[in-house]
């Protein structure tokens, strides 16, 4: 868990454009939204715990260092290119918002 993201390694990454979450059963359930797609995660009460921590805590350390708070960072309601490029291997990283096929 402690191992660093590797934004250009892996899997492709979504945008997460709306998030559902609720507590059923015992199991913390997260739908997250990406366009038309959804997609399910089912987490034990104590990792869904620790996530919400580790989530608390990096938007701290951004407030932080920007001196702003995260609704004071967030951009207009005019359409912006996704920091993401997404290629046909799967790989992708931080761009212009084009998207790149090989």
């Amino acid at each position: 868990m402690d191992d660093p993201i590797k934004i250009g390694k892996g899997p492709k990454k979504l945008l997460v454009e709306t998030f559902h979450t609720k507590i059923l059963n015992g199991l913390h359930t997260v739908v997250f939204a990406s366009g038309e797609e959804q997609f399910t995660f089912v987490f034990p009460l104590p990792l869904a715990k620790a996530l919400g921590r580790a989530v608390t805590s990096n938007i701290q350390e951004l407030e932080k260092r920007s001196g702003k708070e995260i609704g004071d960072l967030i951009l207009s309601n005019e359409p912006v290119p996704s920091p993401v490029i997404f290629k046909s291997d799967g790989d992708n990283s931080k761009g212009n918002g084009e998207t790149k096929n090989k």
